[in-house]
């Protein structure tokens, strides 16, 4: 069975993030929430959101994927 990637406009935008824009999007959420959705820890979120470190790709999608859901189960909340 072939698997087929999902890419979508979000995907691609967050795809392309720099330290500061990371930086700044980490400070519209509650990092506690996001290290457990993610599974990256509260210490490394709060350093990049200090722009003390230089994450890794996959620890950007990590990211990424987790505010999603959160702002998905936020939305879906709110209706």
């Amino acid at each position: 069975k072939m698997m087929v990637a999902r890419l979508d406009i979000f995907d691609a935008q967050w795809a392309m993030l720099n330290t500061d824009q990371l930086a700044e999007l980490l400070r519209t959420v509650n990092v506690e929430d996001v290290a457990r959705e993610s599974g990256v820890a509260t210490k490394t979120l709060y350093r990049l959101r200090h722009k003390h470190n230089s994450p890794t790709l996959k620890t950007v999608e990590a990211i990424v994927q987790a505010i999603e859901r959160l702002k998905a189960k936020a939305a879906q909340e709110a209706a």
